[in-house]
């Protein structure tokens, strides 16, 4: 927790950002991003130092932030509702015309069309990947591209079914056959 201490007058805190509506707040998660290392190591000490229900409870915590999946669905929770967290801003806006709010939808809408090509989503990868890297967690030290490219060969399947289901105006979740 000393690292924590450090730098507690001069942080934002998740309570000081928390929204007063029933959203999800991108800010929220890019703190939990940044401070990723400092959360884990802060997480860790509290179970190793307290033998009690807080103690068992930090323990599960600290598997679940160590867990490859968690970072992988904070990264890409952060890129996809920072756009519609300025999308939904700009709508709520008192003064916002019909047609700023059409283009605001407009640019999010393609943005996210950009987003699901493999162009974007490699540079995604290997950006998230450099950061786990650079984090130096005992459990993300395995991180190569091509220790997981067996999982990453997977994601075009994915992505084709989520495609097809998509394609027409109406969103579909008929099953498919594989």
């Amino acid at each position: 927790m000393s690292k924590l201490n450090e730098s507690e007058d001069s942080c934002v805190t998740l309570k000081s950002i928390s929204p007063t509506r029933c959203t999800a707040k991108t800010d929220a998660i890019a703190i939990v991003l940044k401070d990723y290392e400092v959360l884990i190591e802060t997480v860790d000490e509290v179970y190793e130092k307290t033998h009690d229900e807080y103690g068992t409870k930090a323990k599960g915590v600290l598997t679940c932030l160590e867990q490859f999946d968690t970072s992988f669905v904070l990264q890409l929770a952060e890129l996809l509702f920072s756009t519609s967290e300025l999308v939904s801003k700009a709508l709520q806006a008192k003064d916002v015309s019909l047609q700023e709010a059409l283009s605001s939808i407009k640019v999010a809408v393609e943005y996210y069309k950009s987003q699901r090509k493999d162009k974007s989503f490699d540079f995604f990868l290997k950006k998230w990947f450099k950061k786990l890297r650079n984090l130096e967690l005992d459990n993300f030290n395995f991180l190569d591209i091509g220790c997981i490219q067996q999982d990453i060969e997977k994601v075009p399947n994915l992505t084709n079914l989520v495609q097809q289901r998509t394609i027409t105006n109406k969103f579909s979740m008929k099953p498919v056959n594989y």
